[in-house]
């Protein structure tokens, strides 16, 4: 639910500027209406959005691997070169079904039961 929220907004931040460009291409009613309907959606969803990415949590360290905190990231934490860490782990997870935490460095691959990684990381739920 988290990365179709993320998602659903990249997409709003993407019609919001197409309608930008439109409306100053050809200055009528209807792009701009569009465009303000736009820019209303994009901030509805970035709040929704940024409210699941807050809630998500690495099962590990119990982090926020979706949102940068400030805290300084592990160093096997991967980040695509303009993004910051939790735009790039949502990306991830949304394309690849895999993360890695920012945190504590540890990869997690969704489609494993958590059984499974219980055993790889050598964790007992005694």
């Amino acid at each position: 639910m988290t990365t179709l929220l993320i998602l659903v907004h990249y997409m709003g931040l993407i019609a919001t500027v197409a309608a930008l460009i439109f409306y100053i291409i050809d200055p009528v009613k209807v792009p701009y209406l569009f465009f303000v309907f736009a820019a209303v959606f994009s901030i509805i969803t970035w709040l929704l959005a940024c409210a699941k990415r807050r809630s998500a949590l690495c099962p590990l360290c119990k982090g926020t691997p979706l949102i940068n905190s400030g805290a300084h990231p592990h160093v096997r934490a991967r980040q695509l070169s303009i993004l910051n860490h939790g735009i790039s782990a949502a990306l991830s997870i949304m394309f690849t079904h895999k993360f890695r935490c920012m945190y504590c460095g540890t990869d997690f691959d969704l489609l494993k039961s958590r059984k499974r990684h219980q055993t790889e990381l050598g964790v007992n739920e005694d």
